[in-house]
């Protein structure tokens, strides 16, 4: 049997609570055994896992009592359209789907740019799991790298002379991501 990763997005109708993300990891461990993350947003909920089993899907539903709204086999379905999953909070996703890109880019400044942007996606990634001083660490890192402001800006919607670089905010620069188009 094959073993597929999934990343299963809920409806987060519960309003569930970003710092609620371990809480919710280790309750379904516990229902349904070994999985990679949750991470919870205001709208929505990620859970990430390797499984061989396609009515693990079904039970994890049940048990966080939320509506499925999608499904991705994330070994074939990142899409290269990061910016659909940046305007949902889709942070993760976006990480990926940019890593990509970033993969085929020779243009070191470019390069930049785009690792700059992934970063920032990892620190949200982190922020949606409250844990906010590592977001604060990446973003920190990630502003010293030398790239292109304004192709920042263009993939992610952050300007980087608004970003405090000794005590980033965080709801600040998840509001400038998502702002984007």
């Amino acid at each position: 049997m094959i073993k597929l990763r999934l990343l299963i997005i809920f409806e987060n109708k519960n309003g569930e609570e970003r710092c609620n993300a371990k809480e919710i990891k280790d309750k379904l461990k516990s229902q349904i055994g070994e999985l990679n993350d949750v991470r919870v947003d205001k709208n929505h909920l990620e859970v990430d896992l390797f499984t061989e089993d396609v009515n693990i899907i079904e039970k994890i539903a049940s048990v966080l009592r939320e509506r499925i709204v999608q499904v991705v086999d994330v070994s074939s379905e990142i899409s290269p359209n990061y910016s659909m999953y940046l305007k949902q909070r889709r942070f993760w996703e976006t990480h990926e789907s940019l890593e990509e890109i970033w993969k085929k880019e020779k243009n070191q400044k470019e390069k930049n740019s785009i690792r700059v942007s992934i970063q920032f996606c990892a620190a949200m990634v982190h922020y949606q799991r409250c844990n906010d001083a590592t977001a604060k660490e990446i973003v920190k890192r990630a502003v010293k790298i030398d790239c292109d402001d304004e192709l920042v800006r263009r993939i992610i919607g952050v300007d980087l002379s608004t970003i405090n670089r000794d005590d980033p905010n965080l709801e600040s620069i998840i509001e400038q991501m998502t702002a984007l188009n």
